[in-house]
């Protein structure tokens, strides 16, 4: 009989459990752990409940289970706790689960041996996979170079060959260049809440199985793939502008470019060297002004948290579900810009795929922060990309690092 692990953390209503525990047959092997204050009477409850392990006084688990865990394949821990619903940005009418409240259980879970959290609650039950967490890449690459290799034209101009066993970092539809390339990047990224709502299949689909997927933790439940590392990204607070080399957090940038650089100087890269960032925009204005999408963003990171801003976002929600225009006016295609804007057009399908605009004022301020944070740190990032219009980091041309 295969035993379900069960936790319930102190202080936790114990009324889910309860409930969940109701539904569950004579032939349900329960080890609950919890340090619980009703975790006993619970026991002595439901038969179900077969023996209770109380956690140690650092909240690790005793060796003995912490074995048990370690042998089973896939081990998985029942949560009776329930992932908040909230909407989805592009998708309107549509809620999405977000497990961001629920970091710390996750790295809990993780740190125990357990990859999967089911969460129970009267809505039914949703399983989330965890089968890697940053704290396991925590100086994993310690004093090796890598490449954050970002999607513009300027990629046609290189060797990508040169790569094959660099640790490489790629984003959004780079897949698009394996053919050419001859081999996918090590590790994947991305983060625009756009592309993955409106593409999360494509990804899915495209991704090769092998690669370590990073996504922000609040789009768990969208994109469903193998080997997926669960970001918590989370806007700056007292800062206008931060940058992280913490398996804690990642700090939300204009581009996912930000969001690698990040998990690059998490893994002790040194030196990062970015291609592939053009840095080039030339699109033709659509919708409101670049002048208003700044004070909007200006507005928001003042005001995000409070009770205002709180009130304004569910106006503007409520206003996004009643809507009737099926196109939201400020995004761009192929048809906008005057110039290549990736390294295939088979990126944009010939219009057919659409994106947010680039911010890339804001974009450089985010880069001078990395770069700021790597003249700290005594840490190096460059840009090797061919004619970039990027100045935050020195230059180096991409030939000499393999001459």
């Amino acid at each position: 009989m295969v035993t379900t692990f069960v936790y319930l953390p102190r202080g936790e209503n114990p009324y889910l459990l309860r409930c969940w525990l109701r539904t569950q047959g004579d032939g349900v092997k329960i080890r609950l752990l919890s340090d619980h204050e009703e975790a006993k009477a619970l026991q002595e409850a439901f038969p179900a409940i077969h023996s209770l392990t109380a956690l140690n006084g650092n909240g690790s688990l005793p060796e003995s289970v912490a074995n048990e865990i370690s042998v089973m394949p896939c081990p998985e821990l029942v949560v009776p706790q329930t992932p908040d619903r909230v909407p989805m940005r592009f998708q309107h009418g549509t809620l999405l689960s977000d497990f961001s409240p629920h970091g710390a259980l996750i790295r809990t879970a993780w740190q125990w041996g357990f990859r999967a959290l089911r969460f129970v609650a009267h809505g039914g039950e949703e399983r989330l996979a965890i089968p890697h967490h940053l704290d396991s890449f925590k100086n994993r690459h310690a004093g090796k170079r890598c490449f954050v290799v970002g999607n513009g034209p300027s990629l046609q101009q290189l060797d990508m060959s040169l790569l094959r066993d660099e640790i490489t970092f790629g984003s959004n539809r780079c897949f698009l260049g394996y053919p050419q390339w001859g081999f996918p990047f090590r590790y994947w990224g991305v983060y625009d809440a756009f592309q993955i709502e409106r593409y999360h299949d494509i990804y899915e689909k495209n991704i090769p199985e092998d690669t370590i997927k990073f996504l922000p933790l609040e789009y768990a439940s969208v994109l469903r793939a193998a080997n997926t590392c669960l970001v918590p990204c989370v806007w700056p607070r007292s800062t206008a502008r931060a940058f992280s080399a913490s398996p804690d957090h990642c700090y939300v940038g204009f581009t996912v470019t930000y969001m690698l650089l990040q998990l690059a100087a998490m893994m002790g890269c040194d030196p990062i060297i970015l291609i592939g960032t053009d840095h080039r925009y030339e699109l033709r204005q659509r919708g409101y002004s670049r002048w208003a999408r700044q004070l909007r963003r200006g507005i928001t990171r003042r005001l995000r948290g409070g009770r205002l801003y709180e009130t304004a976002l569910s106006a503007q929600r409520g206003w996004k579900q009643h809507r009737t225009a099926t196109i939201n006016p400020a995004l761009w295609s192929t048809d906008d810009a005057t110039q290549p804007t990736h390294f295939t057009t088979a990126y944009t399908d010939h219009g057919k795929n659409q994106f947010l605009p680039p911010e890339p004022e804001e974009a450089e301020r985010d880069f001078d922060c990395a770069q700021a944070w790597a003249e700290a740190q005594g840490r190096t990032i460059l840009n090797a990309t061919p004619n970039s219009a990027l100045t935050s980091f020195p230059t180096t041309d991409f030939d000499d690092l393999f001459s």
